[in-house]
Protein backbone atom coordinates (compact mmCIF):
# COMPACT_ATOMS: atom_id res chain seq x y z
CA UNK A 1 0.00 0.00 0.00
CA UNK A 2 2.71 2.17 0.88
CA UNK A 3 4.75 1.21 -2.32
CA UNK A 4 1.47 2.39 -4.38
CA UNK A 5 1.09 5.62 -2.62
CA UNK A 6 4.65 6.66 -3.17
CA UNK A 7 4.66 5.87 -7.16
CA UNK A 8 1.28 7.83 -7.12
CA UNK A 9 2.87 10.72 -5.44
CA UNK A 10 5.86 10.88 -8.54
CA UNK A 11 3.36 10.37 -10.96
CA UNK A 12 1.70 13.27 -9.43
CA UNK A 13 4.92 15.63 -9.13
CA UNK A 14 5.79 13.95 -12.32
CA UNK A 15 2.33 15.10 -14.45
CA UNK A 16 2.78 18.27 -12.55
CA UNK A 17 6.55 19.29 -13.80
CA UNK A 18 5.15 17.89 -17.64
CA UNK A 19 2.24 19.77 -17.22
CA UNK A 20 4.00 23.20 -16.13
CA UNK A 21 6.53 22.53 -18.95
CA UNK A 22 3.80 22.00 -21.81
CA UNK A 23 1.98 25.05 -20.36
CA UNK A 24 5.19 27.33 -20.85
CA UNK A 25 6.22 26.07 -24.10
CA UNK A 26 2.23 25.61 -25.62
CA UNK A 27 -0.11 27.42 -23.66
CA UNK A 28 -3.15 26.26 -26.11
CA UNK A 29 -2.33 22.67 -24.49
CA UNK A 30 -4.30 23.80 -21.57
CA UNK A 31 -7.35 22.44 -22.83
CA UNK A 32 -5.93 18.99 -22.93
CA UNK A 33 -5.03 19.12 -19.25
CA UNK A 34 -8.51 20.87 -18.64
CA UNK A 35 -10.16 17.38 -19.98
CA UNK A 36 -7.61 15.47 -18.53
CA UNK A 37 -8.99 16.76 -15.50
CA UNK A 38 -11.95 16.06 -16.33
CA UNK A 39 -11.79 12.57 -17.18
CA UNK A 40 -10.05 11.80 -14.18
CA UNK A 41 -12.67 13.49 -12.00
CA UNK A 42 -15.56 11.40 -14.09
CA UNK A 43 -13.24 8.15 -13.72
CA UNK A 44 -12.41 8.70 -9.43
CA UNK A 45 -16.50 9.15 -9.00
CA UNK A 46 -17.64 6.14 -10.48
CA UNK A 47 -14.76 4.69 -8.26
CA UNK A 48 -16.17 6.50 -4.93
CA UNK A 49 -19.67 5.55 -5.58
CA UNK A 50 -19.57 2.50 -7.23
CA UNK A 51 -17.28 1.23 -4.94
CA UNK A 52 -14.78 0.14 -7.75
CA UNK A 53 -11.71 -1.03 -6.78
CA UNK A 54 -10.32 -1.95 -10.17
CA UNK A 55 -7.73 0.50 -9.76
CA UNK A 56 -6.03 1.36 -6.60
CA UNK A 57 -3.36 3.47 -7.83
CA UNK A 58 -5.53 5.86 -9.76
CA UNK A 59 -7.55 6.28 -6.60
CA UNK A 60 -4.35 7.07 -5.03
CA UNK A 61 -3.40 9.73 -7.55
CA UNK A 62 -7.27 11.11 -7.11
CA UNK A 63 -7.38 14.45 -5.46
CA UNK A 64 -4.03 15.91 -5.67
CA UNK A 65 -3.60 14.68 -9.21
CA UNK A 66 -6.86 15.56 -10.32
CA UNK A 67 -6.05 19.10 -8.78
CA UNK A 68 -2.97 19.39 -10.09
CA UNK A 69 -4.35 19.24 -13.66
CA UNK A 70 -6.96 21.20 -12.86
CA UNK A 71 -4.89 23.69 -11.70
CA UNK A 72 -2.23 23.88 -14.37
CA UNK A 73 -5.29 24.09 -16.76
CA UNK A 74 -6.72 26.94 -15.38
CA UNK A 75 -3.36 28.97 -15.09
CA UNK A 76 -2.80 27.64 -18.72
CA UNK A 77 -5.65 29.02 -19.98
CA UNK A 78 -5.29 32.66 -17.96
CA UNK A 79 -1.93 32.84 -20.13
CA UNK A 80 -3.95 32.26 -22.99
CA UNK A 81 -5.99 34.99 -22.04
CA UNK A 82 -3.13 37.23 -21.44
CA UNK A 83 -1.26 35.83 -24.97
CA UNK A 84 -4.58 36.71 -26.84
CA UNK A 85 -4.75 40.36 -25.13
CA UNK A 86 -1.03 40.91 -26.01
CA UNK A 87 -1.64 40.05 -29.75
CA UNK A 88 -4.75 42.44 -29.59
CA UNK A 89 -2.53 45.54 -28.16
CA UNK A 90 0.02 44.75 -30.47
CA UNK A 91 -2.79 44.51 -33.52
CA UNK A 92 -3.91 47.45 -32.36
CA UNK A 93 -0.75 49.49 -31.95
CA UNK A 94 0.29 48.39 -36.08
CA UNK A 95 -3.26 49.58 -36.89
CA UNK A 96 -2.55 52.89 -35.15
CA UNK A 97 0.61 53.45 -37.06
CA UNK A 98 -1.11 52.69 -40.03
CA UNK A 99 -3.51 55.08 -39.87
CA UNK A 100 -0.77 58.13 -38.29
CA UNK A 101 0.91 57.12 -42.03
CA UNK A 102 -2.40 57.58 -44.10
CA UNK A 103 -3.67 60.63 -42.32
CA UNK A 104 -0.36 62.78 -41.16
CA UNK A 105 1.10 65.12 -43.53
CA UNK A 106 4.41 65.04 -41.52
CA UNK A 107 6.64 62.11 -40.43
CA UNK A 108 7.36 63.38 -37.35
CA UNK A 109 3.75 62.89 -36.31
CA UNK A 110 4.22 59.16 -37.56
CA UNK A 111 7.14 58.42 -35.20
CA UNK A 112 5.75 60.01 -32.20
CA UNK A 113 2.85 57.72 -32.67
CA UNK A 114 5.35 54.93 -33.21
CA UNK A 115 7.30 55.84 -30.08
CA UNK A 116 4.17 55.83 -28.27
CA UNK A 117 2.82 52.67 -29.24
CA UNK A 118 6.56 50.48 -28.56
CA UNK A 119 6.39 52.64 -25.07
CA UNK A 120 2.91 51.13 -24.30
CA UNK A 121 3.54 47.47 -25.89
CA UNK A 122 6.83 46.88 -25.13
CA UNK A 123 8.00 49.73 -21.79
CA UNK A 124 11.22 50.17 -22.92
CA UNK A 125 13.70 52.13 -21.19
CA UNK A 126 14.56 53.78 -24.15
CA UNK A 127 14.45 54.17 -27.65
CA UNK A 128 16.23 55.23 -30.84
CA UNK A 129 15.03 55.82 -34.23
CA UNK A 130 18.12 56.03 -36.75
CA UNK A 131 17.88 56.45 -40.43
CA UNK A 132 20.84 56.08 -43.02
CA UNK A 133 22.66 58.73 -44.48
CA UNK A 134 23.52 59.34 -48.06
CA UNK A 135 26.70 57.56 -48.11
CA UNK A 136 25.18 54.54 -47.15
CA UNK A 137 27.61 53.89 -43.98
CA UNK A 138 26.78 56.02 -40.81
CA UNK A 139 23.69 57.13 -38.75
CA UNK A 140 21.82 59.92 -38.13
CA UNK A 141 19.19 59.99 -34.98
CA UNK A 142 15.73 60.59 -36.37
CA UNK A 143 13.67 60.29 -33.06
CA UNK A 144 14.86 58.98 -29.74
CA UNK A 145 12.83 59.00 -26.13
CA UNK A 146 15.33 58.82 -22.91
CA UNK A 147 18.14 57.64 -24.88
CA UNK A 148 21.26 59.70 -23.85
CA UNK A 149 22.89 61.87 -26.49
CA UNK A 150 26.92 60.02 -25.59
CA UNK A 151 25.07 56.59 -26.49
CA UNK A 152 23.36 57.79 -29.09
CA UNK A 153 26.44 58.91 -30.72
CA UNK A 154 28.30 55.90 -29.66
CA UNK A 155 25.59 54.06 -32.16
CA UNK A 156 26.35 56.28 -34.92
CA UNK A 157 29.96 56.36 -34.76
CA UNK A 158 30.22 52.45 -34.47
CA UNK A 159 29.11 51.16 -38.34
CA UNK A 160 30.04 47.59 -37.42
CA UNK A 161 26.74 47.68 -35.29
CA UNK A 162 24.26 48.74 -38.27
CA UNK A 163 26.25 46.73 -40.63
CA UNK A 164 25.47 43.59 -38.02
CA UNK A 165 21.71 44.46 -38.25
CA UNK A 166 21.23 45.23 -41.66
CA UNK A 167 22.96 41.92 -43.04
CA UNK A 168 20.49 39.81 -41.14
CA UNK A 169 17.69 41.49 -42.46
CA UNK A 170 15.97 40.33 -39.41
CA UNK A 171 15.58 41.99 -35.76
CA UNK A 172 18.54 41.02 -33.65
CA UNK A 173 18.97 41.09 -29.50
CA UNK A 174 22.25 41.90 -27.91
CA UNK A 175 22.36 41.53 -23.93
CA UNK A 176 26.62 42.51 -23.95
CA UNK A 177 27.90 45.23 -26.19
CA UNK A 178 31.14 44.50 -24.89
CA UNK A 179 31.41 41.15 -25.30
CA UNK A 180 30.40 41.15 -28.91
CA UNK A 181 33.51 43.50 -29.95
CA UNK A 182 31.21 46.92 -29.91
CA UNK A 183 32.74 50.23 -28.93
CA UNK A 184 29.63 51.13 -27.11
CA UNK A 185 28.93 52.27 -23.46
CA UNK A 186 27.69 49.71 -21.19
CA UNK A 187 24.77 51.35 -20.24
CA UNK A 188 22.05 49.06 -21.33
CA UNK A 189 21.58 45.38 -20.75
CA UNK A 190 19.25 44.48 -23.32
CA UNK A 191 19.04 45.88 -26.99
CA UNK A 192 16.52 44.98 -29.22
CA UNK A 193 17.37 46.34 -33.14
CA UNK A 194 15.29 45.69 -35.73
CA UNK A 195 16.24 46.88 -39.58
CA UNK A 196 14.64 49.00 -41.70
CA UNK A 197 13.43 48.66 -45.03
CA UNK A 198 12.15 50.66 -47.84
CA UNK A 199 10.79 49.70 -50.86
CA UNK A 200 12.98 47.39 -53.48
CA UNK A 201 14.63 45.89 -49.94
CA UNK A 202 16.61 49.18 -49.85
CA UNK A 203 18.11 49.80 -46.03
CA UNK A 204 17.10 52.72 -44.29
CA UNK A 205 18.05 52.55 -40.87
CA UNK A 206 17.75 50.96 -37.75
CA UNK A 207 15.25 50.69 -35.04
CA UNK A 208 16.47 50.03 -31.37
CA UNK A 209 14.89 49.52 -28.22
CA UNK A 210 17.00 49.52 -24.90
CA UNK A 211 16.33 47.94 -21.22
CA UNK A 212 17.94 48.72 -17.97
CA UNK A 213 17.42 44.99 -16.33
CA UNK A 214 17.73 42.01 -18.28
CA UNK A 215 14.93 40.41 -19.51
CA UNK A 216 14.08 37.97 -22.56
CA UNK A 217 11.90 39.12 -25.37
CA UNK A 218 9.20 36.57 -26.54
CA UNK A 219 9.03 35.71 -30.66
CA UNK A 220 5.65 37.86 -30.34
CA UNK A 221 7.74 40.78 -29.06
CA UNK A 222 10.21 40.24 -31.90
CA UNK A 223 8.06 39.90 -34.78
CA UNK A 224 6.19 43.67 -33.65
CA UNK A 225 8.82 45.26 -33.64
CA UNK A 226 9.97 44.08 -36.90
CA UNK A 227 6.37 45.22 -38.02
CA UNK A 228 6.58 48.68 -36.61
CA UNK A 229 10.14 48.94 -38.71
CA UNK A 230 8.48 47.75 -41.82
CA UNK A 231 6.19 50.67 -41.22
CA UNK A 232 8.99 53.20 -40.64
CA UNK A 233 10.05 52.08 -43.83
CA UNK A 234 6.78 52.59 -45.48
CA UNK A 235 6.40 56.19 -43.80
CA UNK A 236 9.66 56.57 -44.92
CA UNK A 237 8.80 55.91 -48.72
CA UNK A 238 5.80 58.32 -48.40
CA UNK A 239 7.63 61.10 -47.58
CA UNK A 240 10.30 60.26 -49.99
CA UNK A 241 7.99 60.59 -52.71
CA UNK A 242 6.00 63.38 -51.54
CA UNK A 243 9.18 65.43 -50.93
CA UNK A 244 10.13 64.22 -54.46
CA UNK A 245 6.81 65.95 -55.98
CA UNK A 246 7.24 69.06 -53.77
CA UNK A 247 10.54 69.52 -54.68
CA UNK A 248 9.34 69.24 -58.23
CA UNK A 249 6.48 71.42 -57.90
CA UNK A 250 9.00 74.15 -56.30
CA UNK A 251 11.30 74.36 -58.99
CA UNK A 252 8.38 74.81 -61.56
CA UNK A 253 7.10 77.61 -59.31
CA UNK A 254 10.71 78.84 -59.16
CA UNK A 255 11.73 78.75 -62.97
CA UNK A 256 8.00 80.63 -63.68
CA UNK A 257 9.01 83.24 -60.85
CA UNK A 258 12.99 83.81 -62.52
CA UNK A 259 11.13 84.32 -65.37
CA UNK A 260 8.81 86.84 -64.80
CA UNK A 261 11.24 88.66 -62.53
CA UNK A 262 13.44 88.76 -65.88
CA UNK A 263 10.85 92.15 -67.03
CA UNK A 264 12.54 93.67 -63.88
CA UNK A 265 16.61 93.19 -63.41
CA UNK A 266 16.01 95.13 -60.42
CA UNK A 267 13.97 92.42 -58.41
CA UNK A 268 15.91 89.58 -59.82
CA UNK A 269 16.56 87.51 -57.01
CA UNK A 270 14.41 89.01 -54.89
CA UNK A 271 11.37 86.26 -54.63
CA UNK A 272 13.43 83.40 -53.86
CA UNK A 273 15.18 85.60 -50.85
CA UNK A 274 11.98 86.10 -49.13
CA UNK A 275 11.34 82.36 -49.60
CA UNK A 276 14.42 81.62 -47.84
CA UNK A 277 14.00 84.22 -45.19
CA UNK A 278 10.39 83.48 -44.05
CA UNK A 279 11.32 79.45 -44.05
CA UNK A 280 13.89 80.73 -41.47
CA UNK A 281 11.79 83.31 -39.36
CA UNK A 282 8.85 80.76 -39.40
CA UNK A 283 11.21 77.79 -38.11
CA UNK A 284 12.09 79.98 -34.98
CA UNK A 285 8.07 80.88 -34.70
CA UNK A 286 7.81 76.82 -34.71
CA UNK A 287 5.22 76.94 -37.64
CA UNK A 288 4.59 73.42 -38.90
CA UNK A 289 6.45 71.15 -40.81
CA UNK A 290 3.68 72.08 -43.86
CA UNK A 291 3.29 75.77 -42.96
CA UNK A 292 6.99 75.93 -43.63
CA UNK A 293 6.37 74.35 -46.47
CA UNK A 294 3.89 76.55 -47.74
CA UNK A 295 5.90 80.05 -46.61
CA UNK A 296 8.24 79.17 -49.08
CA UNK A 297 5.49 78.78 -52.05
CA UNK A 298 4.35 82.36 -50.44
CA UNK A 299 7.37 84.04 -50.51
CA UNK A 300 7.79 83.31 -54.01
CA UNK A 301 4.39 84.07 -55.23
CA UNK A 302 4.03 87.13 -52.94
CA UNK A 303 4.93 89.58 -55.89
CA UNK A 304 3.75 87.37 -58.88
CA UNK A 305 1.06 89.68 -59.55
CA UNK A 306 3.54 92.08 -60.83
CA UNK A 307 3.17 90.45 -63.87
CA UNK A 308 -0.07 92.21 -64.56
CA UNK A 309 1.66 96.04 -64.17
CA UNK A 310 3.78 97.71 -67.11
CA UNK A 311 7.36 97.76 -67.14
CA UNK A 312 7.25 101.40 -66.94
CA UNK A 313 5.81 101.49 -63.97
CA UNK A 314 8.35 98.78 -62.47
CA UNK A 315 11.43 100.37 -64.14
CA UNK A 316 10.23 104.03 -63.39
CA UNK A 317 13.43 106.26 -61.80
CA UNK A 318 11.40 108.85 -60.33
CA UNK A 319 8.18 108.95 -58.41
CA UNK A 320 4.95 107.55 -58.89
CA UNK A 321 1.82 108.93 -60.21
CA UNK A 322 -1.12 108.56 -57.92
CA UNK A 323 -2.46 106.09 -60.65
CA UNK A 324 0.53 104.27 -60.97
CA UNK A 325 0.89 104.05 -57.56
CA UNK A 326 -2.65 102.29 -57.32
CA UNK A 327 -1.60 99.92 -59.71
CA UNK A 328 1.24 98.87 -57.61
CA UNK A 329 -1.00 98.75 -54.40
CA UNK A 330 -3.06 96.20 -56.36
CA UNK A 331 -0.35 93.31 -57.10
CA UNK A 332 -1.17 91.71 -53.54
CA UNK A 333 -4.82 90.80 -54.82
CA UNK A 334 -3.60 89.83 -58.26
CA UNK A 335 -1.07 87.29 -56.61
CA UNK A 336 -3.88 85.93 -54.80
CA UNK A 337 -6.34 86.14 -57.74
CA UNK A 338 -3.29 83.85 -59.99
CA UNK A 339 -3.19 80.44 -57.53
CA UNK A 340 -6.84 80.77 -56.79
CA UNK A 341 -7.22 77.83 -59.13
CA UNK A 342 -3.99 75.97 -57.08
CA UNK A 343 -5.94 74.12 -54.69
CA UNK A 344 -2.89 72.44 -52.79
CA UNK A 345 -2.13 76.75 -52.30
CA UNK A 346 -5.49 77.97 -50.91
CA UNK A 347 -3.97 78.41 -47.55
CA UNK A 348 -1.53 80.79 -48.64
CA UNK A 349 -3.63 82.90 -50.74
CA UNK A 350 -4.58 85.65 -47.40
CA UNK A 351 -0.73 85.60 -46.38
CA UNK A 352 0.13 86.98 -50.13
CA UNK A 353 -3.07 89.24 -49.75
CA UNK A 354 -2.20 90.91 -46.97
CA UNK A 355 1.66 91.04 -46.99
CA UNK A 356 1.80 94.62 -47.42
CA UNK A 357 -0.73 95.35 -44.71
CA UNK A 358 0.76 97.79 -41.95
CA UNK A 359 0.91 97.31 -38.46
CA UNK A 360 -0.77 100.58 -37.87
CA UNK A 361 -3.78 99.67 -40.10
CA UNK A 362 -2.27 101.86 -42.46
CA UNK A 363 -1.63 99.66 -45.04
CA UNK A 364 -3.53 98.02 -48.13
CA UNK A 365 -5.52 96.56 -49.56
CA UNK A 366 -7.72 95.87 -46.66
CA UNK A 367 -6.04 98.52 -43.83
CA UNK A 368 -6.07 95.80 -41.31
CA UNK A 369 -4.50 96.23 -38.14
CA UNK A 370 -2.19 94.33 -35.51
CA UNK A 371 -3.21 90.51 -34.98
CA UNK A 372 -5.34 90.77 -37.23
CA UNK A 373 -3.23 90.32 -39.73
CA UNK A 374 -1.90 86.71 -40.25
CA UNK A 375 1.48 86.02 -38.88
CA UNK A 376 2.56 84.61 -42.28
CA UNK A 377 1.86 87.74 -43.84
CA UNK A 378 3.48 89.39 -41.33
CA UNK A 379 6.73 87.10 -41.58
CA UNK A 380 6.78 88.13 -45.29
CA UNK A 381 5.90 92.05 -44.66
CA UNK A 382 9.37 91.78 -42.97
CA UNK A 383 11.52 89.01 -45.00
CA UNK A 384 9.86 91.51 -48.04
CA UNK A 385 11.17 94.89 -46.37
CA UNK A 386 14.51 93.82 -45.88
CA UNK A 387 15.00 92.31 -48.93
CA UNK A 388 13.92 95.49 -50.89
CA UNK A 389 15.89 97.54 -48.94
CA UNK A 390 19.15 95.80 -49.46
CA UNK A 391 18.87 95.35 -53.43
CA UNK A 392 19.18 98.64 -55.81
CA UNK A 393 15.88 99.67 -56.90
CA UNK A 394 15.36 102.49 -60.10
CA UNK A 395 15.12 104.85 -57.19
CA UNK A 396 17.53 104.32 -54.77
CA UNK A 397 20.91 102.52 -54.16
CA UNK A 398 21.08 99.47 -51.71
CA UNK A 399 21.15 99.44 -48.19
CA UNK A 400 23.81 97.68 -46.15
CA UNK A 401 23.00 95.27 -43.90
CA UNK A 402 23.29 97.17 -40.92
CA UNK A 403 21.55 100.04 -42.51
CA UNK A 404 18.63 97.60 -43.28
CA UNK A 405 18.57 96.34 -39.52
CA UNK A 406 18.26 99.72 -38.53
CA UNK A 407 15.65 100.52 -40.42
CA UNK A 408 13.64 97.48 -39.44
CA UNK A 409 13.76 98.28 -35.83
CA UNK A 410 12.66 102.02 -36.31
CA UNK A 411 9.75 100.86 -38.02
CA UNK A 412 8.64 97.98 -35.53
CA UNK A 413 5.47 98.58 -34.20
CA UNK A 414 4.24 100.93 -36.78
CA UNK A 415 4.96 99.26 -40.25
CA UNK A 416 6.05 95.97 -39.10
CA UNK A 417 4.99 93.54 -36.29
CA UNK A 418 7.73 94.42 -33.53
CA UNK A 419 7.74 90.59 -32.38
CA UNK A 420 8.47 88.95 -35.67
CA UNK A 421 11.41 92.16 -36.37
CA UNK A 422 13.05 90.82 -33.22
CA UNK A 423 12.82 87.19 -34.09
CA UNK A 424 14.03 88.19 -37.97
CA UNK A 425 16.96 90.65 -36.33
CA UNK A 426 17.96 87.51 -33.82
CA UNK A 427 18.59 84.93 -36.96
Amino acid sequence: MKLTFFVSVILELGVGLFVLFQVRKRPRAAWIFIALGIMFTAVLSLEVTHKLHTSNLLLNFGPLGISILWLFGVVSIIKMVKVHKDSLVRLRSLQEIDQAILSSFSNNGVMNVVLDKLNKTLAPDAIGLFTIKKDGRTLKLLKAQNLEPDFSQSIIKEERFLKSILERRRPLVLDDFARRGYNMPAQYKVCLAAPIITKGGVPAGILTLYSNRTLTYTKDDIQFVNGVSRQIGIALDREKFIRRIEELNFESVLALVQAIETRDSYTKGHSLQVANLAFQVGRELEFSERELELMKYAGLLHDIGKIAVPEVILQKPGILTEAEWKVIKGHPEKSSQIIEPLAQLQQIRPWIRHHHERWDGQGYPAGLKGNAIPLQARVLSVCDTYSAMVSDRPYRKRLSKFEAKKELQRVAGTQLDPTVVNVFLQL
